[in-house]
């Protein structure tokens, strides 16, 4: 596939939305960076299974993006991440899927 035209615009959204997270004090920032991880992890979990397993390659670098994404997530629980509200959750996953629709439709 082609890189999304919308890299730009999911980029500089992803860094106002951290700083705006930052704002109020680290440990909600770090909350921010925690429930994002943990919402990328899951959506490359669900393109691993898609994947045949025939393809190793692929696999082994989505299971590796993974991991990684799991890491950062778990490093920012271990700096004192605030728990995000289930509101905030959704709200994340909901622009997620905005995001993703839009980026595979165009």
């Amino acid at each position: 596939g082609n890189t999304s035209i919308f890299n730009p615009l999911w980029f500089s959204g992803s860094i106002a939305i951290g700083m705006l997270s930052s704002i109020s004090n680290d440990k909600n920032a770090l909350g921010f960076i925690e429930e994002t991880e943990k919402q990328v992890a899951k959506h490359l979990e669900s393109h691993i299974q898609r994947v045949p397993k025939s393809d190793e390659k692929t696999q082994s670098i989505l299971k590796k993006m993974k991991l990684d994404e799991e890491h950062h997530g778990e490093a920012a629980n271990l700096k004192g991440a605030t728990e995000l509200s289930e509101n905030l959750k959704k709200l994340m996953q909901s622009t997620a899927d905005i995001m993703k629709f839009v980026s595979f439709k165009v």
